[in-house]
């Protein structure tokens, strides 16, 4: 399905009129019916926006290749999350008299402060370890398991290899708190030292961390552990939210 129709066909799908979803997206009534009325595609923010108001991702908005509508693994964590809850309430509603699904059968849903991270964005850390940075909103996550999480929204192309595999712009990515003697070689982290953080792919090396990108114009770095003030394992990817 072309850009055009899928944007109308997501728009319709949640019931928006143009100026609804412009004002969910941050967009002019005017640049919404622009894309839908032409074959012009939405570019860096605006299709983060419009895939953001729509609960997909940046890709499946433009990828004409996939149907609508969206496949799960292009859902929003949000929207999919949702969905599972509305097919739980409505089993509960339909099993008159039966006794209620256990709590353990509930999925774990948190929310987590999503931050911008990449191109001139970074996460640091205050002083009880309580993520900050350019915040871009909250998401929506189950089953994290224990731990300390936060998400980022990646804004930058060291984690994109040259022919367009690896981490997407607009990815969202969910990084869990831990100790440097936890993290693996080929785990993807994010690594803060006293003056920058860097999400990388981490190889061991004695006592460095060799911190490496996909994006072949982004040199390796090395750093020792005894400079590593906080590093966070990736735990989750997920598309938009």
């Amino acid at each position: 399905m072309n850009f055009c129709r899928k944007l109308k066909a997501l728009r319709g799908q949640h019931g928006f009129k143009q100026s609804d979803l412009a004002d969910k997206a941050g967009l002019t009534s005017n640049k919404v019916q622009r894309y839908e009325q032409s074959s012009q595609k939405p570019k860096g923010d605006d299709a983060l926006a419009l895939a953001r108001a729509l609960g997909v991702s940046a890709d499946y908005l433009l990828d004409d290749s996939l149907p609508f509508p969206p496949p799960q693994e292009h859902l929003s964590e949000k929207v999919a999350i949702i969905s599972r809850l509305e097919g739980l309430i409505g089993a509960l509603l339909s099993r008159d008299g039966e006794p209620h699904t256990p709590t353990s059968e509930l999925p774990d849903v948190v929310r987590l402060p999503v931050f911008k991270l990449g191109a001139g964005f970074d996460v640091s850390f205050d002083a009880v370890g309580m993520p900050t940075g350019e915040k871009v909103g909250d998401g929506f996550f189950d089953r994290l398991g224990e731990g300390k999480f936060f998400a980022a929204e990646l804004h930058g192309a060291s984690m994109r290899t040259s022919g367009g595999l690896g981490f997407s712009l607009g990815e969202i990515v969910v990084f869990r708190v831990a100790e440097p003697c936890e993290v693996a070689s080929g785990d993807h982290a994010y690594v803060r030292t006293e003056d920058r953080g860097l999400f990388r792919q981490v190889f061991l090396h004695g006592n460095q961390f060799r911190l490496r990108a996909l994006n072949p114009a982004d040199p390796e770095i090395a750093v020792e552990t005894s400079e590593i003030q906080q590093v966070c394992r990736l735990v989750r990817r997920v598309k938009d939210y």
